[in-house]
């Protein structure tokens, strides 16, 4: 497990997000999907791939099973570790939902989720990374549209009503990512000028302190 920690470069200085914290949610990810899957398939009874569709969510939980069993809950994730675990988590979705009818699956809403989570708590360039990889994958299941899996039968949307669903889509992903990045980028910088602040009043006191000695 080492080598994951080393690819991921878990524990680096500086790291503004901690381990536990997105193994969480990706756990809330994993049954979510698991749980979604199997409803619809044995209970909707709307036969979905399942071959194809539970190894990409069993993968996942086995990561963080991985990583939540290796390392402590304070490890901090560096940017590219944080990145490489947010483009994961876009290309599993992409699967999935390639699977399971595309941007015609109401679920395709849920590829906001990254890239949110990339821009609340990365930089610029990783943050304009994932949102990228995002819009290239909405981009792929646009092109290659495939069957919604329905009673009776797939459905297929008409290509006009397909094309408007990738627009909002894509917008989403840009005007998401650009909104959250900038407040969130505003309140880093309101939290390192009042730290500045601190710690310069905290020298200024000290000094007159010593002075009074």
């Amino acid at each position: 497990m080492g080598s994951i920690g080393e690819l991921l470069g878990l524990g680096a200085e500086g790291g503004r997000v901690r381990l536990h914290t997105v193994v969480v949610m990706r756990w809330v990810a994993v049954f979510g999907q698991l749980f979604t899957v199997l409803f619809i398939h044995f209970t909707l009874q709307i036969p979905l791939p399942l071959a194809a569709l539970l190894p990409a969510i069993v993968l996942t939980a086995a990561i963080n099973l991985a990583l939540s069993s290796t390392y402590r809950a304070p490890t901090r994730l560096s940017e590219r570790s944080a990145a490489l675990l947010f483009a994961y988590d876009v290309i599993q979705l992409c699967w999935l939902l390639m699977l399971t009818g595309g941007l015609q699956n109401p679920f395709a809403l849920l590829l906001l989720l990254p890239v949110t989570l990339a821009a609340a708590t990365l930089g610029r360039v990783p943050t304009t990374m994932v949102t990228v990889l995002a819009l290239a994958g909405t981009a792929a299941l646009a092109l290659l549209p495939g069957p919604l899996p329905w009673r009776g039968g797939p459905l297929s949307l008409p290509p006009l009503l397909l094309l408007a669903s990738w627009t909002a889509l894509s917008m989403a992903l840009i005007l998401v990512s650009i909104f959250t990045w900038s407040m969130a980028e505003e309140t880093r910088r309101h939290a390192e000028a009042l730290s500045a602040i601190q710690h310069a009043l905290a020298r200024e006191q000290k000094m007159s302190a010593l002075g009074a000695q």
